[in-house]
């Protein structure tokens, strides 16, 4: 049997541009477009680029109307496929989800999100020795179940025993720590002992906290201050300013504050940061509070904080550190939870509702 060689052809070069509709071959076939360094394709009433790679080198490839395309955010890394941090993922096609990996503050360490369309994420920053909600109380002592530690309370804990429709935080299942109606009574728990450990920046410690809550009072009470966080203290909180806490991170107010603060220290309080106008002080939103220490950062902390009103969602993050250990909590320090708010000088009723409190103690 012979055997015929295989012979190339060389493409002709034009001049054209994608989309061009000149010159017209009378037919269909491909051309190499000077203008473009790149094959192109005539199909009958326009020329197509046809690209052999798009982005850069490692990107993953995609039919994008018709050419290559390349992810901006997806690459082949050493046969492993690997996802490009992306500070503002957009929401995927309705009825699908989308895996990102965002920091939880700009230039923080990066987490494995799972966004839904309607732009909700599921947090898995990293691996964890547990993962515990709890809000229980107890009047004294604390009670270890399946790792999740019980608080101590002040003032009246009750769980909810109502749902409304009249705000955000009382739409939703909470635990509600009640003053008395003297003036400087408080209401809210606290860890005793404590139950995390702040990284030592060699592997040891770490923790992922949240709280989601609310300060639901049956009439608002402007002279009320409020905390919510970690502190180092394992004491019962009292009615004093959050601005002298040391050893603690957390988000409240002052009295009469109009808008909430994020207030932290080491062995001395640091001046609070205002949150501003889209973080005000209310008694129908919700508000969330995130802080991570990773275990390969010592005196790092991130933090995020997100508020809820019935149609719209606002948040703002940052990163604390590095500082000294009279700056923020120290390393390989035990911290505990803790929520709060007291009634000032006003001898009215406040609430401090807890929705969720969450641990994860990371491995690495």
């Amino acid at each position: 049997m012979a055997i015929q060689q295989l012979r190339t052809q060389t493409l002709p070069i034009l001049a054209v541009a994608e989309g061009a509709t000149t010159p017209n071959p009378g037919g269909s076939g491909w051309a190499w477009s000077s203008t473009l360094s790149k094959p192109v394709y005539w199909t009958g009433s326009v020329w197509t680029g046809k690209a052999t790679g798009s982005d850069a080198s490692g990107a993953v490839q995609f039919n994008n109307a018709g050419v290559l395309g390349g992810a901006t955010n997806v690459a082949i890394s050493s046969g492993d496929l690997s996802l490009a941090t992306s500070s503002s993922p957009t929401n995927p096609a309705s009825g699908s989800i989308k895996p990102v990996v965002k920091p939880l503050a700009s230039g923080g360490r990066s987490r494995l999100l799972l966004r839904s369309s309607a732009g909700s994420e599921v947090d898995a920053l990293f691996p964890s020795l547990s993962s515990k909600t709890d809000i229980a109380s107890a009047s004294t002592g604390s009670l270890n179940v399946l790792g999740c530690r019980s608080v101590n309370i002040v003032g009246t804990a009750a769980p909810s025993s109502f749902l409304s429709n009249s705000s955000k935080v009382l739409s939703y299942v909470r635990q509600d720590y009640k003053s008395a109606t003297t003036a400087g009574s408080v209401a809210g728990f606290y860890n005793n002992p404590g139950s995390m450990m702040t990284s030592n920046g060699a592997g040891i410690g770490g923790l992922l906290f949240s709280m989601i809550f609310g300060i639901p009072d049956v009439t608002f009470v402007p002279e009320a201050r409020t905390f919510a966080g970690i502190t180092v203290s394992t004491a019962a909180p009292t009615d004093v300013s959050p601005a002298t806490l040391t050893n603690c991170i957390g988000i409240g107010h002052e009295a009469n504050d109009t808008t909430w603060k994020l207030y932290y220290g080491g062995s001395a309080a640091q001046t609070p940061i205002d949150l501003g106008a889209n973080f005000p002080v209310n008694n129908t939103d919700l508000m969330q509070i995130i802080i991570s220490s990773h275990p390969a950062d010592a005196l790092i902390y991130e933090y995020a904080v997100r508020r809820w009103t019935s149609t719209q969602k606002f948040e703002t993050s940052g990163i604390l550190g590095p500082l000294t250990a009279t700056q923020i909590i120290d390393v390989a320090t035990t911290v505990g939870a803790r929520a709060w708010r007291s009634n000032g000088t006003a001898a009215a009723e406040v609430i401090m509702a807890v929705c969720e409190k969450n641990v994860r103690h990371p491995l690495t």
